[in-house]
């Protein structure tokens, strides 16, 4: 298959057993139930994979498979796996857990283009600011889906977009990193698992234009 008509995702963490392995988990889950109800087709053509810079275990824990339960979604079948090359080079988006996370991909694999690599708070508070200086600015009372029928090179354009902003001058929280679960407890687990299906759907609600914003009043 054609690597251009494909869009490859891919969540880095360190053991690629709790939060990475979730954010794949969650993504897939939401993939089908909610961005591609109508086009079933294209699942083929979207591939998100996990992955980890410091993998020891071979199998993921029940803790993570319970804490995806609470929250409704199910587990897949993955075992941990570490980080390559390939996987990066062949991503649109790469998006850790932490931010040392992202330093160990970029000093590990310094070749690969850098622009493409978010942690996920990161993109998704990018992602609010972009969407609050459209509000701002007034430039549509209400946001509709654009979507061209090529669906794969209109997520292409939006990632390029991504990656091609200027950082330094957004706003975004002072600390990036999803916190490591591992060794606490349940309720831990579960409330990292929320707040990184809380962090993916802001992100492909603006990949998809799927967020909802309701039309403004005049002043």
């Amino acid at each position: 298959m054609d690597a251009k008509k494909e869009v490859n995702i891919c969540y880095v963490c360190s053991g690629n057993i709790a939060r990475s392995y979730m954010a794949e988990a969650i993504t897939c889950h939401l993939l089908k139930n909610r961005y591609l109800v109508q086009e079933q087709d294209l699942a083929e053509n979207i591939h998100i994979i996990s992955t980890g810079t410091f993998v020891i275990f071979r199998s993921i824990p029940r803790s993570t498979i319970m804490a995806l339960e609470k929250i409704e979604v199910p587990p897949i079948v993955s075992n941990p796996t570490r980080i390559s090359i390939d996987q990066i080079q062949d991503s649109d988006l790469v998006l850790t857990m932490a931010d040392a996370h992202r330093n160990n991909i970029i000093k590990n694999f310094s070749q690969i283009d850098q622009k493409k690599i978010f942690t996920l708070l990161e993109l998704a508070n990018i992602i609010l600011y972009l969407e609050s200086e459209k509000i701002y600015r007034r430039k549509a009372k209400k946001i509709e889906p654009k979507r061209s029928l090529d669906t794969v090179g209109y997520l292409k354009n939006k990632m390029d977009t991504l990656t091609n902003i200027n950082r330094e001058v957004l706003l975004t929280t002072d600390r990036l990193d999803i916190q490591d679960p591992f060794g606490k407890s349940s309720k831990i687990y579960i409330e990292v698992a929320k707040k990184i299906k809380d962090n993916i759907i802001i992100i492909f609600d603006y990949l998809f234009d799927s967020r909802v914003i309701d039309q403004m009043g005049e002043l």
